[in-house]
């Protein structure tokens, strides 16, 4: 009986992994392995599902839906991301990806956001494709938050993390659902 109980434990991990997909892919071995990593460095599982990848960025999301968090950024999944992964419509693409309503919202309350085709790394350094630098979102949303902070009505806040010695900077929050860690990723929180 225990053996069953064992073979059906790693059937069904197994099957779990497998059912695992990013930018439309299912992950190879070695793909396979760096979900592994990824959850035993956040103590989390991967859920079974779909999901998208940016590897610039570092952002990610469930496929067809906008960002839900930051991870490494680097990690080789062979899929590219695609340009519909978000379920876009807002003709503004980032690292080819076209960005939902809900990111273009948030990202507004930094800076006027313009259609066209940008890239982006993970410290939020970014452009027009094809072209230098011209902004920086992190520095762009420091700056340009509503209300100093302490004052009535602002529930951002600033503050220092530190983790395993790769994430360690200053983190911020300007109150409305964009949240910006030390290597320049910006999670933005869903208000349905």
């Amino acid at each position: 009986m225990r053996i069953v109980t064992l073979y059906l434990a790693f059937a069904s991990a197994a099957t779990a992994q497998s059912a695992v997909l990013i930018n439309g892919k299912s992950l190879s071995p070695a793909e396979q392995q760096q979900i592994a990593l990824l959850e035993k460095r956040y103590g989390s599982k991967v859920e079974a599902g779909s999901y998208w990848y940016d590897a610039q960025t570092g952002l990610w999301g469930r496929m067809g839906e906008p960002m839900a968090g930051v991870i490494p950024p680097g990690l080789a999944f062979r899929a590219p991301l695609p340009a519909r992964a978000s379920n876009g419509d807002t003709g503004v693409f980032v690292n080819s990806r076209e960005l939902h309503r809900r990111e273009v919202q948030a990202v507004g309350r930094c800076t006027t956001v313009q259609r066209g085709r940008y890239w982006m790394d993970a410290q939020g350094n970014g452009g027009r494709e094809g072209q230098p630098a011209s902004f920086n979102l992190v520095a762009l949303c420091r700056q340009n938050r509503s209300t100093p902070l302490g004052t009535p009505g602002n529930r951002g806040w600033y503050g220092h993390t530190s983790g395993d010695g790769s994430m360690v900077g200053s983190v911020f929050s300007d109150g409305t659902g964009v949240t910006c860690g030390p290597d320049g990723g910006c999670i933005f929180s869903r208000r349905d």
